[in-house]
């Protein structure tokens, strides 16, 4: 694997974990028991915003699995369209064929 591969999955696993914690921050913020004036009220906003930029999904992108190319990346197969056009005249990716008409 390379560098940008491993740093991808990485950035996956983290930005999966936070999703789900900021998720429960924010509904707790959200119910009618925790008042805008109480300390608790503060503390999960902190908590919420200590969630920096890596930790959205907005910031993922998407990379090839063979080639960690950025661009053109098919995001059903997770590979580049340069990848997909190889596999695929191979053989070796199911249920594509080459298109003529």
């Amino acid at each position: 694997m390379k560098k940008n591969n491993i740093k991808d999955n990485k950035r996956r696993k983290s930005i999966k974990l936070k999703h789900y914690s900021s998720l429960l921050i924010k509904a707790l913020l959200r119910t009618k028991a925790i008042r805008k004036n109480d300390i608790l009220y503060y503390k999960l906003q902190f908590l919420l915003q200590k969630f920096t930029k890596l930790g959205k999904k907005t910031q993922i992108t998407n990379r090839c699995v063979l080639t960690t190319r950025s661009n053109a990346v098919h995001s059903k197969f997770r590979l580049s369209r340069i990848s997909i056009r190889q596999l695929s005249l191979k053989g070796q990716l199911v249920g594509l064929t080459k298109s003529s008409w």
